[in-house]
């Protein structure tokens, strides 16, 4: 999780964008422009707009007027103004102890540059870098320009030379922002799944299964970042509200009150999440499985799957259609126990055309008279055929189904099987 970003820029934007993804909830983001910020309660990331902003300076030019930063000479003496030096101490801790990914045009500042150098006094870079990775990238469909070098050069020092095709290589990512951002959120997203998948099936006879399962998974993100295509934000904004609705639906049995808030898996890094006691119970875990079990279902042509066609709750999660030529799209919803199917069935979401598949067995255990592991409860009252010929709801139990899988091969048949699509 990203927890301090620096900006140059005077625009409101970053924070528009995190009070999107999170309307109403204070503690996500926690702005610094006036230094004496820096003394405000924590919130889960930082942003220091070390040359002031538009948006603070509007509604309050008093106080926040002084310390807009923009022409060359406000520039050049930036390091020197007082009325920085707390900020110029944050930021140069930034550059001292944060690996860095570089966007947009700020490295043109020549205050900046001075601020690496003196960074690069405080505790150099290393070469080889330590922990193993590049601490400086830059996200440029081109290539490195003259101001990227010269940083590179300010931060290796002596390194530099010896060293450049290597620094140079590992320096750039060459893609734009715009593409990097939304993938590095997938990866992040997928990462912790895989995680939480493989910890999930530990201890079980299923355990040596989880690293088929998780490449797969990793297939999904991948045919879900192939559809990022034409207008960025229009994919950005889909795969957000597709998302968030699973989860919600998934974790509480009905959407959230905000649609396009983003729904996190937890406030952690990657490398923690499977010691996260929250996200562990909240069954993540199972998700990450039934998404396994459906992308192999995807990639192998025997379904397909797309986001709902529209925003009321009886559209499920995702849509999914089999392949054959009068198969007819299903509503799937994916929940993590009865409790959740049952908020769903009293909210009239679940109609014949609906598969729910549940993380746990509860479902079977509360209705005694069905059978195998995913058929609809006989208690059920009997609706007259809907498009699917069927008289109610199929439910799939996830736990029963890997508890009887002798392999991958089998668990896969009877996760097809129970979903009959």
């Amino acid at each position: 999780m990203v927890q301090e970003v620096a900006s140059a820029n005077w625009d409101g934007f970053i924070e528009a964008a995190v009070e999107r993804l999170g309307p109403g909830c204070a503690g996500n983001l926690q702005v610094v422009v006036d230094p004496d910020h820096l003394r405000d309660g924590a919130a889960k990331a930082r942003l220091l707009k070390f040359h002031g902003c538009i948006v603070h300076a509007t509604q309050d030019p008093g106080r926040y007027r002084q310390f807009l930063t923009g022409s060359a000479t406000q520039i050049n003496e930036w390091a020197n103004n007082g009325l920085f030096t707390a900020m110029v101490g944050r930021v140069t801790a930034v550059a001292t102890d944060k690996k860095a990914m570089m966007v947009g045009l700020s490295l043109q500042d020549v205050n900046l540059q001075q601020l690496f150098g003196a960074a690069r006094k405080e505790h150099p870079w290393p070469w080889p870098p330590t922990p193993a990775a590049q601490g400086h990238v830059f996200c440029n469909a081109k290539d490195l320009g003259d101001k990227h070098l010269a940083m590179l050069k300010i931060v290796y020092g002596a390194s530099y030379n010896p060293n450049m095709v290597a620094i140079k290589a590992s320096a750039l990512l060459q893609a734009w922002p715009e593409q990097v951002l939304p993938a590095l959120a997938l990866r992040v997203v997928t990462d912790k799944l895989n995680l939480l998948l493989t910890q999930r099936l530990a201890g079980g006879a299923s355990a040596g299964l989880a690293d088929e399962l998780t490449k797969a998974l990793n297939r999904l993100r991948d045919a879900v970042a192939a559809q990022a295509k034409g207008d960025q934000t229009a994919f950005v904004n889909q795969a957000i509200a597709t998302w968030s609705r699973l989860v919600s639906l998934y974790r509480d049995g009905q959407l959230a009150a905000h649609p396009e808030r983003y729904e996190a898996i937890n406030r952690s890094t990657v490398s923690h999440v499977a010691n996260d006691p929250n996200a562990v119970a909240a069954g993540f875990g199972d998700l990450a499985l039934v998404l396994s079990l459906l992308e192999h279902g995807l990639g192998g042509g025997i379904w397909s799957l797309s986001p709902p066609a529209g925003a009321d709750v009886s559209e499920g999660a995702l849509i999914a259609k089999g392949a054959y030529p009068e198969a007819q799209a299903r509503a799937i919803f994916v929940v993590r126990s009865a409790q959740q199917a049952l908020l769903l069935q009293k909210s009239g979401a679940l109609n014949d055309n609906s598969v729910v598949i549940h993380g746990d067995e509860m479902w079977r255990m509360l209705n005694p008279g069905a059978t195998g592991a995913g058929l609809s409860s006989p208690r059920g009252p009997r609706r007259p055929p809907g498009r699917s010929n069927r008289q109610q709801p199929v439910h799939v139990c996830l736990k029963p189904i890997v508890e009887a899988a002798t392999d991958l091969d089998d668990l896969r048949r009877r996760f097809i099987s129970e979903v009959t699509l």
